[in-house]
């Protein structure tokens, strides 16, 4: 693993402990960041913008194909949902120059992201949290859970496109 030196771009960085947090460079990771780039679940690398653009690409179609199956398949347009959340967030880690490496990468994506948001635009990624454990819950469970309903879908496409909105903010280099 070749370790890039430059700064994380397009996201504002917040080390722990620090107060100033209008003032933060983004030239500083967060000790979480480097626990999972330590542990090898995370790897730093060039941003691809094809790469990013592509994801985006693809959470945009998600998000489309939820709206025609929506009513009559809502746990279908939930996964979708949750495809399209994920495939933003993963563009987000690879805007600021970080690819995950491990088999958890649903959730190793979100944690570098999370940590590295700046902190009003972190509770974005709620609904990603929320659906993830969702999704874990309507595939792994042990009891069989709640169906997902019209109205959770409806929810969540609101959610999710808050979320692929702040992924093409990162991507653009806004945040």
């Amino acid at each position: 693993m070749v370790e890039d030196p430059t700064p994380v771009p397009n996201i504002t960085v917040i080390p722990p402990g620090h107060r100033d947090r209008s003032r933060m460079e983004q030239s500083q990771e967060p000790a979480e960041v480097e626990a999972l780039i330590a542990a090898g679940e995370i790897e730093r690398v060039q941003p691809d913008a094809e790469l990013v653009g592509g994801l985006l690409a693809l959470a945009e179609r998600h998000l489309a194909a939820t709206a025609a199956i929506a009513d009559s398949d809502p746990g279908g347009a939930h996964t979708l949902l949750f495809m399209a959340a994920h495939r933003a967030v993963v563009a987000m880690a690879e805007a600021a120059g970080l690819r995950t490496t491990s088999g958890r990468r649903d959730l190793t994506a979100y944690e570098a992201v999370h940590v590295l948001l700046d902190p009003g635009r972190v509770q974005v990624l709620d609904a990603y949290a929320r659906m993830h454990r969702r999704r874990d819950d309507l595939e792994y469970g042990l009891a069989i859970p709640e169906p997902i309903t019209v109205d959770e879908v409806h929810e969540c496409t609101a959610s999710v496109r808050e979320i692929v909105e702040l992924a093409h903010q990162v991507a653009g280099g806004t945040l």
